[in-house]
């Protein structure tokens, strides 16, 4: 027995020394793990901020291809209003004399209409007249039809004397020459304010014509106005969008230097996170080591 508890204590002390000899090895391991993971860590806040950088770039990338894109369309839309405008001045020549004499025109125009109503209220006058004369015409020419043909008063029954039948005929004789010359002499009125009116109507219409030419020019006057507007805007935003497209680029040159310093950062993180491992895997190895000998 003596013998046994000898050569188990022995074996206890061969243990307990492999155990001493275990431990600073394990606190080495231990150490090297420490030092691993922190350069781990190191190399995944740098592939954090890599992939920031890169977002950043590619939100930059998108913004400067909306910014091309913009900028060719603003290239392809001012020659196009360019030639818009040169079109209007161009036909904004051709009505310009009119466009200078507007006032005059208009004035014209006035004095022509306030002309033709009274010419045609002079006129209705005179119809009326004509009209008032061939009625009393037709009426005394009545009177005339039955006088002749009368040999007694329809009222009294009484014999009409040859004297009062000259009379009446001798009336309404006058009455007749009387219209027929106010017939004539208004009729001839009536040709000359129709003539009149006609020409006036004419006259009008040119102005109208006129009027409405001049209505046209300030039309592409205005749209002229409007184009030029148009194209100054666009110079404007091409100017602001060329700003814009300098100051992504600058910002893209300077995240590029950033994604180039970098660069070797994802094979440096790959082989600090297999020198990770290893070292994990030589730590377990030592603690499973001294756990085997404690036990």
């Amino acid at each position: 027995k003596k013998k046994e508890l000898e050569a188990i204590q022995k074996e206890i002390y061969g243990l307990e020394e492999k155990i001493k000899e275990n431990t600073p090895k394990l606190e080495q391991a231990a150490a090297k793990v420490k030092d691993k993971r922190q350069n781990a860590v190191i190399f995944e806040d740098k592939i954090k901020e890599l992939n920031k950088i890169k977002n950043e770039f590619g939100v930059l990338e998108s913004e400067l291809n909306s910014f091309l894109r913009e900028h060719n369309k603003i290239n392809q839309d001012i020659p196009r209003l360019n030639a818009q405008i040169e079109l209007l001045q161009k036909e904004m020549g051709v009505g310009a004399e009119e466009l200078a004499k507007e006032a005059d025109i208009k004035s014209k125009a006035e004095l022509m209409d306030k002309s033709f109503r009274n010419l045609r209220e002079e006129l209705e006058k005179i119809r009326q007249k004509i009209s008032e004369s061939r009625i009393n015409k037709i009426r005394s020419e009545d009177v005339l039809k039955k006088i002749i043909s009368m040999d007694k008063c329809p009222l009294c029954l009484q014999n009409v004397q040859h004297e009062h039948k000259d009379s009446i005929r001798g009336r309404e004789s006058s009455i007749i020459a009387e219209s027929e010359a106010v017939i004539a002499a208004y009729s001839e009125k009536e040709k000359k304010a129709k003539a009149e009116l006609e020409s006036v109507e004419k006259e009008m219409n040119e102005l109208r014509k006129l009027e409405g030419k001049i209505e046209l020019v300030k039309l592409k006057l205005r749209h002229l106005e409007e184009k030029r507007k148009d194209k100054d805007k666009l110079e404007q935003n091409k100017e602001q969008i060329k700003e814009k497209i300098e100051k992504t680029n600058i910002k893209k040159i300077g995240l590029s230097q950033q994604i180039e310093a970098l660069k070797g950062i994802e094979s440096d993180y790959k082989t600090a996170k297999q020198e990770l491992d290893i070292a994990l895997d030589e730590e377990k190895k030592i603690y499973a080591e001294k756990t085997g000998l404690e036990k």
